[in-house]
């Protein structure tokens, strides 16, 4: 694995732009996708939110009220959701249930499609290590059923592959790898909507392959049934058996 390469870091301090650059073996990037910014587009001038008459807020602003003061807020309004994840189903679902039939939501996307998970990995291993920059690893942004403790046990791979445990395999086999995710992706989602990191679909099937790789059993349950039966929980991957 590649190492002393160079970091630079631009950074704001009392309004003033400082550019650092540091010498690393390792860059971990722990961004997230809930960082707390609200991603908000741009707009023409004039052509944005107060070109609407009604009310307009980020799905970070509802999250932040209390249930009352959100069923508030939306009570008899006509409201429109843009965007089609979590938080905008969440959202909708919400609205529905406040002003019932009378006056129904209206969710608002790019393309049309059904809400299944898509697959188109930033890179492998496990939508972690881009095969091109094995120097550089990517925590937090894949989403799954459970983010936490996928992030967690992806850090537990992370420190594992850092401390000599395994090797990453060669570039041609990662690149191999990264093709069959994406025939995975565009037989399962709309061909054209690849704007998502997701293994939610395939979420213990990804955790087996970190198990593996650690050299841990990918059985994590205690007797077949239970191995057959019983879900999978962030428990399960507390340790090595």
């Amino acid at each position: 694995m590649p190492t002393c390469s160079f970091l630079a870091v631009q950074t704001f301090e009392q309004k003033e732009i400082l550019d650092k650059v540091y010498q690393v073996d390792f860059v971990v990037v722990c961004v997230g996708r809930f960082s707390q910014v609200p991603n908000i587009p741009e707009f023409p001038p004039n052509k944005g939110p107060e070109a609407f008459e009604g009310k307009v807020i980020h799905s970070m602003d509802y999250s932040n009220m209390d249930s009352k003061t959100a069923a508030d807020f939306v009570r008899g309004k006509h409201v429109a959701v843009v965007g089609f994840q979590k938080s905008g189903m969440d959202i909708a679902m919400e609205c529905s249930a406040v002003n019932g039939v009378e006056r129904p939501c209206t969710v608002v996307i790019r393309t049309p499609h059904w809400n299944l998970p898509d697959y188109f990995p930033w890179g492998f291993p496990l939508e972690c290590i881009h095969p091109q920059i094995p120097q550089v690893a990517i925590i937090g942004f894949s989403e799954s059923i459970a983010n936490l403790y996928t992030s967690e046990i992806r850090c537990r791979w992370l420190a594992e592959l850092l401390d000599g445990k395994f090797k990453l395999p060669s570039i041609k086999v990662m690149e191999k790898d990264i093709e069959e995710w994406n025939k995975y992706k565009k037989r399962y989602s709309h061909r054209n909507y690849n704007r998502i990191s997701s293994i939610a679909a395939l979420h213990v099937w990804h955790n087996d392959q970190l198990c593996k790789d650690m050299g841990w059993n990918p059985k994590r349950k205690k007797g077949l049934w239970a191995e057959l039966f019983e879900p999978y929980g962030p428990m399960d991957y507390a340790g090595p058996i």
